[in-house]
Order: C-alpha cells, then structure tokens, then sequence
C-alpha cells in the first residue's frame, strides 16, 4: 500500500539528483513546488517548454533558513517534502522542525549508503564522529525520528557522476586521474535513477515499508560492481577520450587532494577509506542484491549502466567546468 500526494516540494531540484525527482514527481501527476535559493537558476532537464507544461512552481527557500521554509511549505501546502544534506546553524534540526510546524508530515531525504546496513535504531545514533559522511547523513535522519516525522531515507552507494567531478582533472591533455586504490569497488549508480527513486517516493509514499515510527529505508547501487581502475577503462571506451592513471601512495594522494582544495581531515578519511576499500561488509551481498533491485521495484525501470549513464550525459560530464 501507499499514501499518495498529490502536492510536494522539492529542496534543491538545481542539483543531478533533485532535478531528475522534481520530474519523476511531475510524471506521476503531482504538482511540484521547486524550492529554490536562487529561483532564477536554471534546473537540468527541465526545458522552459517543460516547465510550463507541467504543473511546476518555482518558490524562494534556503534548508538552512527555518523562516524561508516555512514561507515556502505554507504558501505550496505541500504536506511531503524532498530534502538533502546540507550544513547549517545546529544543523538541520531546526529547519525540519520548521517544516514539520508549517504543516510537513512527510520527508524523502537523500541520506548515504555509508550508514550502516543493518543498524537498528540505537545503532545510527552510535556513529563515531570520525565517520563523519556516516554521521551527518545518520544525524538527519536522528532529527526526523526524534520530531516524528514519517520519512524515507534514501541510501545511494557511488554515483555514477562523482569521478566526473571529483576525480578527474579535465584541464589537463590528456586528462588525468590521481588514484589511491585502484581495485577499490564502486558500483556507479546513475543520478538519474537516484532522483527518480525519490521522486516516485515522494509522491507515492510506501507505508507498507515504514516501521513503526513511520520510517523506510532504500539502499540504492548502480547494476555492477567494478573497481575504480575498470570504472576509468570504460569512461575511456564509452567516451573515447585518454585517461593517464597515477596510482599514488597515501600520502601522496592526500598531498595532491588538499591541494586541490579538498579540506584535509577529508582527505585523510578519504585516503584511509581508498585503502581499506570496500569490505564484504560494506557491500553486503544481500543488500547490495536489494540495493540494485529497489530501483526497479520503486520507478519500473531498469537501473541504468554505467555506460548507459556515460552516453547520456557525456557533453555534459566531460565539459571542463563540470
């Protein structure tokens, strides 16, 4: 079973995730409220002609303003809310409790594959603070049981976008790629699939799924495991560029990250994640079996490749400001 909406708002559609949710949302007949800083930017995949055929309103709302949110979920009406991770005043606690204040009874958040697979309730709230994607992601998810509001968490494993952004450096001919491990295991899932789970959650929420405190909880991993050194053989087959692979010490690969702007307590769990690598634990092969099936069992479809995501988004991807 499922409670339908058929008003949400959608905190973040400019981003590869919330984008392609604001349109899974639209597709499955709800009015979508785009709530934005800046309602001006332009929204990938979301043409003018687009826009203006589908039931979309943009409206002015900042996650780390309680008094913007509550503007905004007052004036929309919506009663189910997509969000996403972002750092603010006492974290987000007080925005959700704005949101839930301003009528909320229903949140989609885009939460991590890191949380644990398997914690129970006590055992989110046990992260260590030097797990800190772990625990920033788990600490949200804390505020929205802690406020009772019923909601979703989104868990995705390796988006398919991130060496594209994070890893590759496109400034340089050929292009180059700074690697700690190269047999660290990614699964590349698609942005767009990520997006489309949330956006069909959002509109059609799966009570069937929720505990007893109106929580469920989604895995999400693209439909192959590689590692990272195979991930860059196919950006270089799919996309026919050159990729120069520099497979670096920890050290070094920290140096290099900082670098580049990275903040270093970030590169130095980095740099120790990259080399540890992923543990059966980690992809845990019930989970992950689950994780790949969840995409098609929320949206429909298929979990797009690796490949498939490369060559939809190519132009894109590979553009050096990207």
């Amino acid at each position: 079973m499922a409670t339908k909406y058929s008003n949400v708002i959608i905190f973040g559609p400019t981003g590869d995730v919330g984008s392609h949710a604001a349109l899974e949302a639209s597709a499955r007949g709800a009015k979508v409220w785009l709530a934005m800083r800046n309602t001006s930017k332009a929204i990938p995949g979301l043409t003018s002609d687009i826009e203006s055929a589908g039931a979309f309103e943009r409206i002015q709302a900042d996650l780390t303003d309680p008094a913007s949110i509550t503007a905004a979920v007052k004036r929309s009406g919506a009663k189910a809310a997509y969000i996403y991770l972002v750092h603010g005043p006492g974290g987000l606690s007080p925005s959700l409790a704005a949101m839930k204040d301003a009528g909320v009874e229903y949140v989609v958040f885009l939460s991590s594959f890191s949380v644990p697979y398997g914690a129970d309730a006590a055992g989110i709230r046990s992260i260590p603070a030097e797990r800190f994607i772990s625990k920033a992601h788990a600490d949200v998810e804390i505020a929205l049981e802690d406020l009772g509001l019923a909601h979703a968490a989104l868990r995705p494993a390796y988006f398919a976008s991130n060496p594209f952004k994070t890893l590759l450096d496109k400034s340089k001919v050929p292009i180059e790629a700074d690697i700690r491990n190269g047999d660290y295991l990614v699964d590349c899932i698609a942005t767009d699939d990520i997006g489309r789970v949330g956006g069909a959650l959002l509109v059609e929420r799966p009570t069937a799924k929720e505990d007893a405190n109106g929580k469920s909880v989604f895995y999400l991993c693209g439909p192959k495991l590689m590692s990272q050194d195979r991930m860059l053989e196919v950006i270089q087959e799919v996309a026919g560029v050159e990729i120069k692979v520099n497979h670096l010490d920890q050290n070094e690969w920290t140096k290099r990250a900082v670098a580049k702007g990275m903040p270093p307590p970030v590169a130095a769990y980095l740099a120790k994640a990259y080399e540890v690598g992923f543990t059966d634990d980690q992809y845990n092969q019930e989970m992950y079996t689950q994780a790949v099936k969840n995409v098609e069992e929320v949206t429909g479809r298929k979990p797009l490749s690796f490949e498939e995501f490369i060559k939809l988004h190519e132009k894109e991807l590979l553009a050096k400001d990207a």
